[in-house]
C-alpha cells in the first residue's frame, strides 16, 4: 500500500495540480496513512498523514475544510469516546455530502474500542447508503451489524 501511495503522490501532484480532484486524492491518501499508522503503530505513516494535512491546510477553499476536519477527527486519539463522537459530528456538519462515510468511520472507530454506540452509527450509515442507492455498501454494513450483534 505504501509503495502505491508513494507512486501516486508524484503522479497526483503533477497531473492534478490546480484541479479539485487533488483535494480528494490527498484526503484519501491521508486517510490511508492514518489507518496504516493506527494499525501498524509506525511513526512514518503518522508523519506522512501530517504532511498531507499540512498540504491540505494551505488551500483556502470551502471544499477542503470538511476534508481537513474529517482527517483530524480520524487521526485523533480516541481515549475519550464522547470527544471522538463530538469531533466526528463537527466534521459531519461541515461535510453533509460525506455524512454516511463519516458515520461509518465513526462506527468502526467505536467498534474497535468495544463501545456499544458503534451499532447506532453503523446503522445510520447503512440507512443513508441504502437511501442513496448504495445497496452493496448497505448490504456490507448489514453484515457488520449482524456480526456486532453476536
Amino acid at each position: 500500500v505504501e509503495e502505491v501511495l508513494d507512486e501516486l503522490d508524484g503522479i497526483a501532484e503533477s497531473k492534478l495540480a490546480g484541479h479539485f480532484q487533488l483535494y480528494y486524492y490527498l484526503f484519501y491518501a491521508g486517510l490511508a496513512y492514518i489507518l496504516l499508522a493506527n494499525k501498524s503503530g509506525q511513526r512514518k505513516y503518522k508523519h506522512k498523514a501530517n504532511q498531507i494535512i499540512r498540504k491540505l491546510s494551505k488551500y483556502n477553499c470551502v471544499n477542503v475544510d470538511p476534508l481537513l476536519q474529517f482527517l483530524k477527527a480520524e487521526q485523533m486519539s480516541s481515549r475519550n469516546a464522547d470527544k471522538l463522537i463530538s469531533t466526528f459530528s463537527a466534521a459531519s456538519q461541515r461535510a453533509q455530502h460525506m455524512d454516511a462515510f463519516l458515520k461509518e468511520r465513526l462506527g468502526y472507530r467505536l467498534m474497535e474500542r468495544g463501545d456499544p454506540r458503534a451499532r447506532v452509527y453503523l446503522q445510520k450509515a447503512k440507512e443513508m447508503y441504502a437511501r442513496w442507492g448504495g445497496e452493496a455498501k448497505a448490504s456490507y454494513l448489514k453484515r457488520k451489524l449482524i456480526q456486532l450483534g453476536k
